[in-house]
C-alpha cells in the first residue's frame, strides 16, 4: 500500500470543527443519559477529541461517532457540512430575526416563504393559543436534561440570512417565549456555530461503513466508472479513507 496522507495533515483537526462536534454530541448524549450535566458530558466527549498529534484512529473514529449520532440516528447528514473543507466554522451570537428554520415545525410551516415580520405578526394575531402552545412544548421536553434548551445550534450563513441546519426546535422555542412575553425586550440572541460557505460543501467526511457499503454493492463492470474516480470526484477524504480502511481491509 502506498504512502497515504495522514488524517491530522487535513481540515479534520481544526479547532472550531472539533468544538462544534463535541457540542452538537453532548446535546445528543444527553437526550439519552438525561442527569448528565452539560460539563460533565462536554469533559467525556472533549477526551475523545483528536488533536495535530493524534493517529488516524482516533480522528476516524472521532467523526464516525459524529455521523452515527447526526446521521445514523437523528438522520441529519450534518457531516457533509460540518467537515466540508470549504466551509469555515465560528461559534456567535445570532439574534433570532436573522435565524431561518431550515426544517419548519408547527405554525412555522404556514408562513412560505419565512419572514420574520410576519412570524410576529402570526404569533401576535394568535395569542390567545400562545400559551397552550408553550405549555404543550414544555410537556413534550419534560424528560430532556436541564438547559439543553441553550445549546448552541448550528447554521449555515448566506448573505445576511442564517439557515438552521440543526436548533429549528430551539429556535422555535426562543420566538414563542420572546412574543408571548409581550416583546418587552430586543429580539433575544441564540448561541450558533456558524458556518461560511464558499459554494457547495467541497471535500467532507463520508462515514466509513457508508463506503464499506459501497464497496460491496458497487457494480463491477467494465461499462460502469472505477469506484475510486468516482469517490474521488465525490471527496478526497473519502476517497482516502476507502484506501485507508476499506480497501487495505479487503486485501488482507
Amino acid at each position: 500500500m502506498e504512502n497515504l496522507q495522514e488524517y491530522k495533515q487535513t481540515h479534520l483537526i481544526e479547532s472550531a470543527r472539533i468544538n462544534l462536534a463535541c457540542d452538537y454530541l453532548v446535546h445528543e448524549f444527553r437526550k439519552i443519559f438525561r442527569s448528565i450535566t452539560y460539563q460533565k458530558a462536554y469533559d467525556v466527549i472533549k477526551h475523545l477529541a483528536p488533536n495535530s498529534k493524534s493517529d488516524d484512529v482516533t480522528i476516524r473514529d472521532f467523526w464516525n461517532l459524529f455521523c452515527s449520532l447526526s446521521a445514523g440516528w437523528r438522520l441529519k447528514e450534518l457531516h457533509n457540512i460540518v467537515t466540508a473543507e470549504n466551509i469555515v466554522w465560528e461559534k456567535q451570537e445570532i439574534p433570532i430575526q436573522f435565524l431561518e428554520p431550515g426544517t419548519p415545525l408547527g405554525w412555522m410551516k404556514g408562513i412560505n416563504p419565512y419572514n420574520f415580520r410576519k412570524v410576529v405578526h402570526y404569533l401576535q394575531d394568535n395569542k390567545e393559543k400562545l400559551p397552550e402552545w408553550i405549555k404543550n412544548n414544555e410537556e413534550k421536553r419534560g424528560n430532556r436534561a436541564e438547559g439543553d434548551e441553550n445549546d448552541p445550534i448550528i447554521v449555515i450563513k448566506k448573505n445576511d440570512i442564517f439557515k438552521v441546519e440543526d436548533g429549528n426546535s430551539r429556535l422555535k422555542r426562543k420566538i414563542e417565549n420572546w412574543v408571548n412575553e409581550g416583546k418587552v425586550t430586543s429580539p433575544p440572541l441564540i448561541t450558533a456555530w456558524v458556518g461560511d460557505s464558499k459554494g457547495k460543501p467541497k471535500n467532507s467526511w463520508k462515514p466509513t461503513s457508508s463506503l464499506m457499503f459501497l464497496k460491496h454493492v458497487y457494480p463491477k463492470k467494465r461499462c460502469c466508472p472505477n469506484i475510486e474516480s468516482v469517490l474521488k470526484e465525490a471527496s478526497p477524504l473519502a476517497l482516502l479513507e476507502y484506501q485507508k480502511r476499506v480497501k487495505q481491509n479487503c486485501e488482507e
